[in-house]
């Protein structure tokens, strides 16, 4: 094989191969066997016609199986011989596929960055102790009873915070309606900010059958830009005043969340329950320190393709999410500006993740991808089966992938810093990250700084590609 690599800038690489004239020949062979097997031809017996007529007949699908054989084959012995892996889908160009000539192809992609990961010594973090005292747990109790609490109706009693009032309202701005004006029947825990604030807090210490006329401002940042900053009137009629009865902390009410000896058991239970709570938020904040600091600590480059790519991902969000931002030229440059840098830290931290990984053997198994994907489909009430087989599928296999994984690698630097470091992963094996989800999450990468898997191009691309020699 003769390769040819030129930089064009940055991470961005074309390369030029050429196939011996001998393993095209190999492979022509392979497919007519293969071909003559499953085609049928009037007049003549299985198997039993000319080559040249089937090679004439089947031309096509001759150059196109020879292509789908050699191309990933020699694209991944490029790489190896170049030293390394794309982080973009490669454009597969000026493909020539003949029997009886060399076969020749050109490849264009942005390599996976080259850096040093940080030395442990560099990550500093302060190691933080859980502590549930007696009175979180009374609390938590408080809280289970309140979530399990029934309404009963206060009568002409006054509402309090914490009481469900019961209203209709119809409300005018300068004496006209405006969309959404009105509400039936309409439930307010008081307390809770469910309303604006000048709605909810006239309607402390009223009574059922009460009726209040309010002032109500909307804030300048409103969602409905109609009414922001603005004062609406409203007509409000108290219906309803119910206040919530929490149930006795017995025997009955502890039964609900499983079996347990006595009340004190259950207490037991549900302090374990805080622990954990606050042992995974201490986590969760050693990761996030540990994220920044790995990206105060790198500055190389990223594919620029990626950063393009999810640059327009985000604008087409904002012009979703903020129509009127997406006029501001200005505005929407800072915006795009601000993202830019998002999107680079985010990259270089996930490049940092997957070569942490790939040193230190760590990786997400197969079978927690699959179980939490399937958790995912299920949620969205979905088959797995078929949407493992859509491209937002690929992208939520890929993604559940890259965060288990980077789950696992922060916690590993963490314990290493903490000096907690027991010398075991949770890993099947270095390498099992990028095979976990390789036949549904291929390609580009996209957020995660991932390599694109060079046989997933080739295959699809081939498609189209095989008739570009003809």
């Amino acid at each position: 094989m003769q390769l040819n690599v030129e930089e064009l800038g940055g991470l961005k690489r074309k390369i030029s191969v050429e196939v011996p004239l001998i393993e095209v020949e190999a492979t022509y062979n392979e497919v007519y066997a293969q071909l003559r097997n499953q085609i049928s031809i009037k007049g003549f017996r299985p198997g039993k016609f000319p080559r040249q007529m089937v090679e004439k007949r089947f031309q096509d699908v001759m150059k196109q199986e020879a292509t789908r054989s050699l191309l990933p084959k020699y694209f991944q012995q490029a790489l190896d011989e170049m030293k390394a892996r794309p982080a973009t889908r490669p454009q597969f160009e000026n493909l020539e596929i003949e029997k009886a000539r060399p076969f020749k192809f050109e490849a264009h992609f942005e390599v996976v960055p080259g850096f040093d990961l940080p030395d442990l010594s560099e990550f500093k973090l302060e190691e933080n102790q859980v502590d549930v005292k007696p009175e979180d747990v009374e609390n938590r109790l408080d809280e289970l009873r309140a979530s399990r609490a029934v309404m009963e109706d206060k009568g002409d009693a006054p509402a309090e915070k914490g009481d469900v009032v019961t209203v209709d309202f119809e409300g005018t701005l300068d004496g006209e309606p405006f969309d959404g004006n009105t509400g039936m029947d309409q439930r307010i825990e008081l307390g809770v900010q469910q309303f604006l604030k000048d709605f909810e807090e006239p309607l402390l210490s009223a009574a059922a059958g009460e009726r209040k006329m309010l002032d109500v401002k909307f804030p300048e940042d409103y969602a409905e830009p109609t009414m922001a900053g603005k004062t609406a009137q409203f007509n409000v009629h108290v219906k309803k005043v119910e206040k919530k009865v929490p149930p006795e902390l017995d025997e009955a009410f502890y039964s609900q969340f499983g079996q347990f000896e006595s009340l004190q058991a259950f207490k037991d239970s549900v302090e374990q329950q805080l622990r954990q709570e606050r042992e995974r938020g201490i986590q969760m904040e050693y990761q996030q320190q540990i994220s920044g600091q790995v990206m105060e600590k790198y500055a190389f480059d990223v594919p620029e393709t990626l950063v393009e790519q999810l640059l327009e991902e985000f604008e087409h969000r904002l012009g979703h999410d903020e129509p009127e931002l997406v006029k501001e030229t200005k505005k929407l440059a800072k915006r795009k500006k601000e993202e830019t840098v998002n999107i680079n830290n985010r990259l270089r931290l996930n490049y940092g993740i997957d070569e942490w990984g790939r040193q230190h053997g760590i990786s997400a198994t197969k079978e927690e991808v699959q179980q939490r994907f399937f958790m995912r489909a299920y949620m969205m009430q979905q088959n797995p089966a078929d949407l493992v087989n859509t491209p937002h599928g690929e992208t939520i296999l890929f993604q559940i992938e890259q965060q288990i994984l980077t789950d696992k690698v922060l916690e590993d630097i963490t314990n290493k810093v903490l000096g907690k470091d027991t010398g075991e992963t949770s890993a099947d094996g270095a390498g099992a990250a990028k095979t976990a989800g390789a036949d549904a999450a291929r390609g580009a990468g996209g957020e995660t700084g991932r390599q694109a898997q060079p046989d997933a191009p080739a295959e699809e691309d081939a498609q189209d590609a095989s008739t570009a020699g003809e």
